[in-house]
């Protein structure tokens, strides 16, 4: 946890150790989530090779390991795809987003709003932006006040893609108000 929660490079020698540490122990769980905490560390640190490099490795570890967990493995999945994305490697995942997308709407509705919007992600930058408009007005319209001013991030931008510049204004000038009484975090 302390390497997930610290911001420098030193979180990222730490998961890199808890990462050897359970091995060593033999945890097979904490081996994964590990190692998905540092895909993700990874995109943080805007090293988007080294996660891809670590939620491939991820991914594959959970099926050698028989590690149980299908949300953590969704998770780990919808960030190494987002770690594809940032790095340009889109062959075939658009399926592994459609398909994943459609089986968490009724088990895991937010993780599904995560897919939902790495997929919209993917489609919005392979030039598909009505296709991304569906997606990400479903997840605004379906997000919490507080994460309102976040989903709008990507109306915006899609909307300023399609050249719909008043559009862009009024959503982000209402989801700034709705935004404007919660911590600093989501303001931001």
């Amino acid at each position: 946890q302390l390497g997930r929660l610290t911001d420098t490079k030193q979180g990222i020698k730490l998961l890199q150790e808890s990462i050897k540490l359970a091995e060593d122990e033999g945890k097979p769980y904490e081996v994964v989530r590990n190692a998905g905490a540092l895909a993700e560390k990874h995109i943080f640190q805007g090293q988007f090779q080294e996660a891809v490099r670590w939620g491939e490795w991820a991914i594959k570890e959970f099926t050698r390991l028989s590690v149980k967990d299908g949300q953590l493995y969704l998770l780990i999945l919808n960030g190494w795809a987002y770690a594809r994305i940032l790095t340009g490697q889109l062959a075939g995942l658009e399926k592994i987003l459609v398909d994943n997308e459609r089986l968490l709407v009724v088990a895991y509705p937010n993780l599904a709003q995560l897919f939902r919007s790495t997929l919209a992600d993917y489609l919005l930058i392979t030039s598909q932006p009505l296709e991304a408009l569906k997606l990400y007005e479903s997840n605004y319209e379906l997000a919490l006040q507080r994460f309102k001013g976040i989903a709008s991030l990507d109306l915006t931008r899609v909307f300023l893609e399609l050249g719909r510049i008043n559009d862009a204004i009024e959503v982000a000038r209402l989801s700034q108000n709705m935004v404007q009484d919660e911590s600093s975090f989501y303001q931001t």
